[in-house]
């Protein structure tokens, strides 16, 4: 098998997708604490941009890997489904 393949493409694609939402959901999640007060979380968001960059690594990135992956598993299953 030729890693050149648009098959072999497509497996290395998932793989790294998966990759970056454990990483965006390990950096995203690591230092969340429930019982931390409001005001010390205050204190360590300072600047807008730190919050834009957090937004988009715990929401916003994971959200559109899993909805991309979520669609290609539906469209697979579906091919899958129609072969038979």
């Amino acid at each position: 098998m030729s890693f050149n393949t648009p098959r072999s493409n497509r497996v290395w694609l998932y793989v790294t997708l998966t990759l970056v939402l454990l990483a965006c959901l390990w950096a995203g999640w690591r230092d969340f604490d429930p019982w931390t007060p409001q005001d010390q979380i205050r204190e360590n968001i300072r600047s807008s941009i730190r919050l834009v960059i957090q937004v988009l690594v715990q929401y916003v990135i994971p959200g559109a890997i899993i909805i991309f992956l979520g669609k290609e598993a539906i469209a697979k299953f579906r091919d899958k489904k129609r072969v038979f």
